[in-house]
């Protein structure tokens, strides 16, 4: 079991350190290119393919709300004088509940 999560955990932990190598060199923005990489769509290619359709049907939901949670931490870290990091997890913590609420209601859980 857990040689097959063994390719995963390496391809997670090589997207967010290659964004924060390559911020070193170049703007946030362009880092960002890497960290935002839809590692939801690469880690479909470790399912089986009888359970895909399922996994994009919960991903569509929660795709959009992080959407949603990306415009609103945008916007604080912008027009407010609350401390970064705090936006940036509650931002997070909101995503990670409206996202399982959503799934919740399209009967998804």
């Amino acid at each position: 079991m857990f040689g097959e999560l063994i390719k995963p955990f390496l391809l997670g932990g090589t997207i967010i350190a290659g964004s924060k190598l390559l911020s070193k060199f170049t703007t946030p923005a362009v880092a960002s290119l890497i960290g935002g990489l839809p590692t939801g769509i690469l880690a479909s290619l470790f399912l089986q393919n009888s359970k895909k359709e399922n996994y994009f049907e919960g991903y569509q939901y929660h795709s959009f709300v992080l959407f949603l949670s990306i415009v609103a931490i945008h916007y604080m870290l912008k027009h407010t004088e609350f401390n970064k990091a705090y936006i940036c997890l509650g931002g997070f913590f909101v995503w990670a509940i409206i996202s399982y609420i959503t799934l919740s209601f399209a009967g998804l859980t």
